[in-house]
């Protein structure tokens, strides 16, 4: 490879980067911040002559978190974060989001508290909270806060169409520090025309929010699961503990996990006939995921497609955001 090629290749890389939020800012409030607490504590171990790492960390451990439960706070509101277990006097508290500013905060042994609150404009988005032990830096960190709620999203395309994101629903977080699933439904109209000629349900990863404000929206190309496998799976979680149960609870669970997977299998040809249509609108949209970012003017991005020869191309998309409330 030539330098000019390289050269080429590298410039094009970085210009994407810029263009759809890849690349983490060069500097932020959160940086900053967290460059002055490890510039602090190397500070204060060169003042305390502590240069033998154990000795240094069995002096100034890491922070222990016994309990942090994330909450729920929408754009322009505030709400209290509460992280308990035990900390050396001095420990510092910091969150990874530039869109959350901490109003108050109180620290003891065993607990932090903060009220903090969330940007006007903030997207959906999430925060750690990092605690720092004093001249170690050793830390710690835990999902504090969620950011957001509901919005809709309203793009128009480079060739013409206009792409809606409506939220359906946020799934129950299945384990502690896990970001809950959020769930829209994607609509594809031709220009000015008021009915979609496709849909899909698409999941919204709001992964590299706290860092860019960017987002990717993902198109599912089957869909959603078919009537009653909802409640045929907690009732096989059910299941696991029979022996929990009377022999009438048992009898009526098993009568209904029954009449639940006659009607699945009935409704099955016709759930592989959705299947097939929606894998035929796939094809015909071309695309399957959505990037996109949040900026000053408005929220640009593109779509990720192939053309007829199956060769990937982006479509520019932008558009407008709306925030509609709590989940």
């Amino acid at each position: 490879m030539t330098s000019k090629l390289a050269r080429s290749i590298l410039a094009a890389t970085f210009l994407a980067a810029l263009t759809y939020g890849i690349a983490r800012p060069a500097t932020s409030r959160y940086e900053e911040r967290r460059r002055a607490i490890l510039a602090a504590a190397n500070a204060e171990r060169q003042r305390l002559g502590l240069t033998d790492r154990k000795a240094l960390f069995a002096r100034y451990p890491t922070p222990q978190i016994k309990l942090c439960r994330a909450v729920s706070v929408p754009p322009g509101a505030a709400a209290e974060v509460v992280i308990q277990g035990k900390f050396e006097p001095g420990t510092k508290f910091l969150i990874e989001n530039d869109n959350l500013d901490v109003l108050k905060e109180n620290l003891t042994a065993a607990e932090y508290r903060a009220t903090v609150s969330a940007a006007r404009t903030s997207g959906p988005s999430y925060a750690n909270v990092h605690a720092f032990a004093p001249a170690s830096a050793a830390n710690a960190r835990c999902l504090a806060v969620l950011i957001g709620g509901k919005y809709q999203w309203d793009f128009t395309a480079e060739n013409g169409w206009r792409v809606l994101l409506r939220p359906v629903l946020q799934k129950p977080v299945s384990e502690a520090g896990k970001l809950p699933e959020q769930m829209y439904q994607a609509e594809f109209f031709r220009g000015a025309e008021s009915r979609a000629f496709a849909s899909f349900d698409a999941a919204l990863d709001v992964a590299e929010a706290p860092s860019s404000d960017s987002y990717s929206a993902h198109l599912l190309s089957q869909p959603s699961e078919p009537p009653g496998m909802a409640e045929l799976k907690r009732l096989q979680q059910q299941m696991m503990n029979m022996h929990k149960l009377s022999p009438a609870e048992q009898d009526q669970l098993i009568k209904r996990m029954e009449q639940l997977a006659a009607s699945m299998e009935a409704q099955a040809g016709q759930q592989m006939a959705r299947i097939q249509e929606q894998q035929r609108k796939m094809r015909e949209v071309g695309c399957t995921e959505l990037q996109f970012r949040l900026e000053p003017d408005a929220v640009k991005g593109h779509m990720a497609c192939q053309n007829e020869q199956e060769l990937a191309r982006q479509v520019g998309i932008k558009g407008t955001v709306k925030f509609l409330g709590p989940w």
